[in-house]
């Protein structure tokens, strides 16, 4: 598991390094945004798991609990994408 928490510190610089650099603040808000919604999911699962006795079930809470968020996420980026407010398009 401690190979995964460098994500941001990997994600974050290579989105900058990728994006124009009148969109570099937006790519980089795209991937915080997407790296909070994660943190948020799984904190929504530790306290809904609380309530529940099986350990096994954390993990189906947590990705429970991303699904709407991620969703919602890709509408969001979708509708930049298609208006050409990140990366310039």
């Amino acid at each position: 598991m401690g190979v995964v928490t460098v994500t941001p510190q990997i994600l974050i610089p290579f989105a900058a390094d990728l994006a124009p650099e009148k969109r570099r603040a937006s790519a980089i808000s795209v991937v915080l945004s997407g790296l909070l919604g994660i943190l948020i999911s799984r904190v929504l699962a530790g306290v809904i798991a609380e309530f529940r006795s099986d350990v096994g079930s954390r993990w189906k809470l947590c990705h429970a609990a991303r699904l709407p968020l991620q969703e919602y996420r890709l509408h969001i980026l979708q509708d930049s994408l298609d208006n050409g407010k990140i990366f310039g398009h």
